[in-house]
């Protein structure tokens, strides 16, 4: 049981690489066993960013450069009263240095691709942190009116290539976004939002998915590689990857899926 009568700040750091996010797997305390972003408790005199940075280089052995805020959450642990309770701030984080290793209390330290994070056990809260970035949708879909925009901008190689039933990604929050993305929805008067990858394409929506609605897909590995459809009920017109016109949306989203082949 904790000796303290108050939550114990804690920090986190979420470093993401070519499409992979930073873990450890924690050797003691808290959820043994689990995999975390590097983090730990807050020493006396220490700032929270100075906290991150000798947490990250005692637990992976890398140097890095702290950025912004992009998640505040607690931990509290069985009991009452309960035999843990954190409070936790991760920072955005960028390696500039050092060699990866475990190191401290963490037994191994890797980095994971985003689309392996669903088989890893995680601690509670990265599940509440994964999700708040859009990199795992939860088992449990919402309603589109009800999935809240996640408010962490997010790079290219970080947009999931799944669907998202949980939270939606706003053009707005990507980046790299070109002008034209951000300006599909301006003749509709809808928000335009990320879909899903298909292949090495972005595909992104303006509007209802039955109904008018602008499509573009984006190619990740060369923004300026982009192709329309414009859906009207369910058929529409578009210029597929294989430069033919398509009036089916599913046979345009296919030529998107061959080209990447």
């Amino acid at each position: 049981m904790m000796s303290t009568d108050h939550p114990v700040p804690g920090v986190g750091v979420v470093v993401l690489q070519e499409g992979a996010l930073l873990l450890v797997r924690r050797g003691s305390g808290a959820h043994t066993g689990s995999w975390a972003v590097p983090g730990g408790k807050v020493r006396w005199g220490e700032s929270w960013r100075q906290a991150v940075i000798r947490e990250t280089k005692e637990e992976t052995g890398l140097d890095v450069l702290v950025g912004e805020v992009v998640w505040v959450g607690e931990s509290v642990g069985p009991g009452q009263p309960p035999a843990w309770h954190f409070a936790l701030v991760d920072f955005a984080g960028k390696v500039t240095g050092g060699t990866l290793a475990a190191g401290d209390d963490a037994t191994e330290a890797r980095f994971v691709p985003v689309s392996e994070l669903s088989v890893l056990t995680l601690t509670p809260g990265m599940h509440d942190l994964l999700a708040s970035m859009g990199l795992v949708a939860s088992p449990f879909a919402l309603p589109v009116h009800q999935r809240p925009f996640v408010s962490v901008a997010l790079h290219t190689d970080q947009l999931p290539a799944t669907p998202q039933r949980d939270v939606r990604i706003p053009a707005s929050g990507w980046i790299e976004a070109p002008t034209e993305l951000l300006s599909l929805g301006d003749e509709l008067g809808a928000t335009v939002e990320y879909k899903r990858r298909i292949g090495r394409f972005l595909l992104w929506r303006a509007g209802p998915p039955v109904g008018e609605a602008w499509y573009l897909a984006i190619d990740a590995t060369d923004l300026g590689v982009r192709y329309r459809f414009r859906l009207s009920g369910r058929t529409g017109e578009g210029l597929g990857a294989d430069r033919q016109l398509h009036r089916r949306f599913r046979t345009w989203k296919e030529s998107l899926l061959a080209a990447a082949e």
